[in-house]
């Protein structure tokens, strides 16, 4: 699944790589791309250091057993994780929302950029 992720969000780039470069003339995959990875790359650092500070802060510590977990513990757990994934669900949400590339405007694109 986490392949099939990767190669969807190289693929979606490419194409508005190529949408971008018919509208404007300017063709900036090296941007755009280095914009996905410089995402990436944020996302693997901050992540776990957002989870170990947040597992700090609750009182959720190496060695607990389940069953031994305080409630408030639990209820921290989950504030914590809503806090840190649910505003960046959110957003990806929004920005997947501003992309339409149908096959048919994919094709578009195709034969607009052969044109030029």
């Amino acid at each position: 699944v986490l392949f099939r992720s990767v190669v969807a969000a190289l693929s979606i780039t490419a194409d508005i790589t190529d949408e971008h470069e018919l509208a404007s003339g300017i063709r900036l995959e090296g941007g755009l791309y280095s914009a996905l990875t410089f995402t990436t790359k944020l996302a693997a650092a901050f992540g776990p250091l957002y989870g170990g500070f947040a597992l700090q802060v609750i009182g959720l510590h190496e060695g607990m057993m389940p069953g031994a977990v305080s409630q408030a513990t639990l209820d921290g757990l989950v504030i914590a994780m809503g806090l840190g994934m649910l505003p960046m669900m959110v957003l990806a949400w929004w920005l997947s929302t501003c992309i339409s590339m149908s096959e048919q405007r994919l094709q578009e694109i195709h034969q607009g950029l052969a044109k030029q």
